[in-house]
This record gives structure tokens, sequence and C-alpha cells, in this order.
């Protein structure tokens, strides 16, 4: 009877298994400068047009809705000033 060969030795330091390993998170998305620029150009042309467009309806007969700030033009702004703090 022969003896029982011992398989070779592998080094468990120098490589780890696949599933042993923590995966590298994606890179985040950021969209290019064009993309901003198309998007704060579209909002700039609501902000135009968009005075005279109400979002919200008056749902009280005793509290009028403010017109100044209840228009697709205000918040056209608000968008707008928030991809300008997202872009920076």
């Amino acid at each position: 009877m022969q003896p029982l060969s011992a398989p070779p030795h592998q080094d468990v330091t120098s490589a780890s298994p696949r599933h042993l390993t923590t995966p590298t998170p994606p890179p985040p998305l950021t969209p290019q400068d064009a993309t901003f620029h198309e998007i704060l150009s579209f909002l700039d042309a609501i902000d135009a047009c968009g005075k005279t467009i109400p979002t919200k309806v008056q749902d009280h007969p005793d509290k009028p809705v403010d017109a100044a700030r209840c228009n697709v033009s205000f918040e056209a702004r608000l968008l707008k000033k928030m991809f300008i703090k997202l872009r920076d």
C-alpha cells in the first residue's frame, strides 16, 4: 500500500476567493455640463412663459390662492436653484 500524498500547499493570503472580497461601489452618476445647461435652459423657458399658469386651485372660499407663488414660473425657479446646488 502506498501512502496518500497531500495536495500542494496553497497560500491563502495571496489569492482570496471572489465571494469573500467586498465589491467596489459604482462611481456616482454625474451629468455632463451640457446636460445641466439643457436643464437650466428648459427651466428658464418655463420661467418666461409660466407666470399665468396656476399650480394650485382655490380649495377654500375664504383663503385665496397666492398667484405670485402658486404658478409654474415660481416652481421652475425653485427647481433651477435645486439643480444649481446639485452641480456645486
